[in-house]
């Protein structure tokens, strides 16, 4: 029932002539940057019934979902439930589709805001906000071309912020070393698919 409005959203570009073309560019790009991130943060609040409605100047934002779950030809591995300092979190490893099997549009989209190399490992959500938006959370990996498909979604409880070190802006999580070895074996497992 709550609602949120953002007013004078020229703020965000101190110092631009509104009379400047090139400058109301650069305003109309931080608006895409706002709304790509909403997208991606938010995306599970926005999907399904009774979802959350996210609205930039009255256009409802279309929730990106890093996953592709509506794709015929994703992948969803076995799931597993990992219980540790008596919490429970769900790990859910997603292989995506080749690109042969994707439109254009579907393609792109799935990039994500900083493409596709970039949005690929875990993706860590606490109460269904995303926190981590593709990593490989200190793991011996890095980003690679040829694991550029490979996304897992790793749910938490608000119970295991201390041990998964969020911080105030939930902008930053890193696994307990108790669980580094469960996922080390996940990514293992999602990366050679």
């Amino acid at each position: 029932g709550t609602s949120v409005l953002w007013e004078k959203m020229d703020r965000i570009v101190p110092n631009l002539n509104v009379d400047n073309q090139a400058h109301e560019a650069i305003f109309h790009q931080r608006i895409e940057g706002v709304k790509n991130h909403l997208a991606m943060v938010f995306h599970r609040f926005m999907e399904g019934k009774n979802h959350l409605a996210i609205f930039i100047n009255k256009r409802e934002i279309e929730p990106w979902d890093p996953f592709l779950t509506s794709e015929k030809a994703t992948q969803q591995l076995a799931d597993e439930a990992i219980t540790l300092f008596q919490n429970r979190m769900n790990v859910v490893p997603y292989v995506l589709p080749h690109l042969s099997k994707l439109s254009k549009k579907a393609h792109d989209e799935a990039a994500g805001n900083r493409g596709w190399n970039a949005h690929q490992g875990f993706y860590v959500y606490r109460n269904k906000r995303l926190l981590v938006p593709g990593d490989w959370l200190g793991l011996p990996y890095s980003k690679e071309e040829h694991y550029k498909l490979a996304r897992i979604l790793v749910d938490i409880p608000n119970s295991m912020d201390q041990q998964w070190e969020i911080d105030v802006t939930k902008s930053k999580a890193r696994p307990p070393d108790a669980l580094r070895k469960d996922l080390k074996r996940i990514a293992d497992l999602t990366r050679s698919r």
